[in-house]
């Protein structure tokens, strides 16, 4: 039986890690809708467990986004788990948590990763702080769907001022004409992850000089950098870790602006090495360490044991 099992739920899909596993992550590309989401979830487990060839795990850890205002039981998720892998406990939680333990492990330090969503979040010496995480409806500022969103919204508004649009003329092709847009937003045509997909259309013609499209990256940068900034004030911490694709070197317009604002702050910013899935991993490894107990003491954990 395999010491442990790591799963990370995001926007676009699941990733699952085994220990001592020489493969790269199971992976499965498809996004959960937040509608029906701990049936989505379930499904996405289940294919995992079929793609890696259904293994078993002593323990397992799953981070998943959304965990703290979607409508999910984390019981009924930690029995699926129980029932595939065979884990005799299986700890439920946030990507936030996840994404911190991938880089800071028992360290203090605040990490921010930006992708499709935003989280960021903080742990002190003697205290924790969140901030966004709260989804495209009320936040995720910087990320994928802000910048997908506001890339629509401004080329639309460039093109009627100016009479032309280069972001919106790429965005079209996606999307199909922008006269239609508003009967597929009025009728939730438009998913949250299709949206986020426009940000990397923003980033190539931001990186080739677009004035709206460096003005949007750069925005998203500063807005993700004072997330952190506000989130480490707060636990009195000065190490920043940065992960996701909005702030990889596919998107250099962001990073930088998100490097420089959190440089201007006085704090000091890493990018991640290893993936929240890896975190889970790693919590899922090591149950008894201090910070897992912190964190189950602070309710930011579920915890299952069969």
């Amino acid at each position: 039986m395999t010491p442990a099992l790591g799963l990370d739920l995001g926007a676009s899909g699941i990733r699952a890690y085994l220990s001592g596993a020489i493969d790269s992550p199971a992976q499965i590309t498809r996004a959960a809708k937040e509608s029906s989401r701990e049936q989505e979830t379930i499904n996405l487990i289940e294919q995992a467990f079929q793609e890696m060839g259904k293994p078993s795990a002593e323990a397992a850890c799953l981070g998943m986004s959304g965990y703290a205002y979607l409508d999910v039981e984390p019981s009924n998720i930690a029995d699926k788990i129980h029932e595939l892998f065979e884990a005799k406990t299986v700890v439920i939680t946030s990507d936030m948590v996840t994404s911190h333990f991938a880089h800071f492990g028992q360290d203090v330090g605040t990490v921010v990763v930006v992708g499709t969503g935003t989280l960021c979040f903080s742990i002190g010496p003697d205290s924790h702080r969140r901030i966004d995480g709260l989804g495209a409806g009320l936040g995720d500022y910087g990320s994928g769907y802000w910048i997908g969103h506001q890339a629509m919204r401004e080329s639309v508004r460039e093109k009627e001022l100016t009479g032309s649009s280069e972001v919106l003329k790429l965005i079209e092709a996606e999307l199909g004409p922008s006269d239609r847009w508003p009967m597929k937003f009025a009728s939730h045509q438009f998913s949250t992850f299709q949206i986020a997909q426009l940000s990397k259309i923003c980033a190539q013609l931001a990186a080739s000089g677009d004035p709206l499209a460096i003005k949007i990256a750069t925005e998203a940068g500063r807005l993700a950098a004072e997330s952190a900034i506000a989130a480490s004030k707060s636990t009195g911490v000065s190490d920043v870790a940065f992960g996701g694709g909005v702030l990889g070197e596919e998107n250099p317009v962001a990073r930088a602006s998100f490097e420089e604002t959190i440089a201007a702050a006085g704090l000091t910013s890493t990018a991640m090495i290893n993936a929240p899935g890896q975190g889970a991993l790693a919590i899922a490894e090591n149950l008894d360490l201090a910070r897992v107990s912190f964190l189950r003491d602070s309710a930011l954990i579920f915890e299952s044991t069969k």
